[in-house]
């Protein structure tokens, strides 16, 4: 399955109204892990974001980003989220950092800068 594939709609309730999603199937994918890790449903999840996106039009701008988008944005936070969890939970566990001639230490940058927390 390639990562541009088209679009999957699906109907979805959110905070009692139905409507439709139309994502990628990795994000979907992503979505029904979420769901299943934190036992919400997918309409629990789904509203749950939608009302994290009309606070955050509320305070920020006058154009409210998409649905769709938000969704996106929420997935890529939660595993952003988990990663740094995982993270500080594997240093507690080892109780050691890498060192610097570790491979961790001369990895890149970009994964280095995903992984520092914010």
């Amino acid at each position: 399955m390639s990562i541009v594939d088209k679009g999957i709609t699906q109907n979805v309730t959110v905070n009692g109204r139905r409507t439709s999603m139309k994502l990628e199937p990795e994000n979907w994918k992503a979505l029904e892990d979420i769901c299943r890790w934190e036992g919400l449903s997918l309409h629990e999840i789904c509203s749950l974001v939608d009302d994290l996106r009309d606070t955050d039009v509320a305070s920020e701008t006058a154009t409210a980003p998409t649905r769709t988008s938000t969704v996106r944005a929420f997935i890529i936070s939660y595993f952003r989220q988990a990663l740094h969890d995982l993270q500080q939970l594997s240093d507690v566990v080892t109780d050691t950092r890498p060192t610097a001639n570790s491979a961790i230490d001369r990895g890149s940058d970009r994964l280095k800068a995903l992984l520092a927390p914010r």
